[in-house]
């Protein structure tokens, strides 16, 4: 007999029954089936992409906005004081 899904059992009545196998075993069947589908789809594979290149530009905005806060945040003190004072 094989090593296959299950085991024929006896005939009763004209019908065949299969023996069932350990649920662990079915498990570990379930989760290969599962794994095997996954790595073959390309469709995530593509939106994994996009995010980490949507990651990137926000990693660039983050770094240039927190490198140029002090001179932003200066600019702005300078031309409200500026705006006081001709007031």
């Amino acid at each position: 007999m094989g090593g296959g899904w299950c085991n024929l059992a006896p005939i009763v009545n004209g019908t065949i029954f299969f023996r069932r196998r350990p649920r662990l075993l079915h498990l570990l069947a379930v989760s290969r089936h599962a794994c095997l589908a996954f790595a073959g789809d390309r469709k995530g594979a593509t939106a994994i992409e996009y995010a980490m290149i949507i990651s990137g530009i926000f990693l660039v905005i983050v770094t240039a906005v927190y490198g140029l806060s002090d001179e932003v945040s200066n600019m702005f003190n300078t031309v409200s004081n500026n705006v006081r004072d001709n007031m």
